[in-house]
């Protein structure tokens, strides 16, 4: 390529770069910043760093309910807020994944009838906007009598995400090389133990994307 077209792809990329990079800088410019360098001082620079953010975030000074009282001396449960999140990451990947494969699987190659009707009508449920869901899955968790409890989001988290997920999968799955699978049952291996030993290794690329759309 000529040394223009270099320049300018590489001058995109550092763009890029930098506008991907800037709030994660701003945030920890912010994080450093004592209560006066905030107001008074520059938004972009650390003239006085200072770790007393970090340690008021993790030490708890008060009963951790109600967060009324001086603004600078809050009690933070950040401790309580990482695990809840910790939580609901884990157990929604988890679900979703487990589920997905398993209908992918059942849609994209034991190919049941109508299959190719069955994974249009769930990409189909990927494209109802997700607000007008608010007001039904709210009362399906309180009937559930799942208000203020995680394992709400643990069902409302893989609703969203399945229809997307079974959809990419089971085209992945449904194009996936048939010898190899059937040599193994030919050899007398189970339909699980091929799913589990050969399916599965092969599907890596597409599991971990799925997981990080999860």
């Amino acid at each position: 390529k000529p040394w223009w077209a270099k320049l300018g792809h590489w001058s995109l990329m550092l763009l890029a770069t930098v506008y991907c990079l800037f709030p994660i800088y701003f945030m920890l410019v912010q994080s450093l910043n004592t209560p006066t360098e905030d107001v008074f001082g520059n938004p972009f620079i650390v003239m006085n760093p200072t770790l007393e953010n970090f340690e008021e975030l993790f030490e708890r000074k008060s009963e951790v309910r109600g967060f009324v009282g001086d603004a600078l001396r809050r009690s933070y449960p950040f401790l309580d807020w990482l695990g809840n999140t910790l939580f609901v990451f884990a157990g929604s990947v988890a679900a979703t994944l487990v589920a997905s494969v398993a209908a992918a699987y059942a849609l994209g190659r034991l190919r049941p009838p109508g299959f190719r009707w069955w994974r249009r009508a769930i990409f189909a449920t990927y494209v109802i906007p997700q607000t007008i869901l608010f007001v039904p899955l709210f009362q399906v968790v309180n009937g559930l009598g799942l208000d203020d409890n995680l394992l709400a989001l643990l069902l409302i988290y893989p609703s969203m995400a399945l229809p997307f997920c079974v959809w990419m999968l089971s085209a992945y799955f449904q194009h996936l090389p048939r010898e190899i699978e059937e040599a193994a049952l030919i050899e007398g291996a189970s339909r699980a133990t091929a799913f589990f030993r050969i399916i599965l290794p092969m599907s890596r690329p597409v599991l971990v994307a799925a997981g990080i759309f999860t």
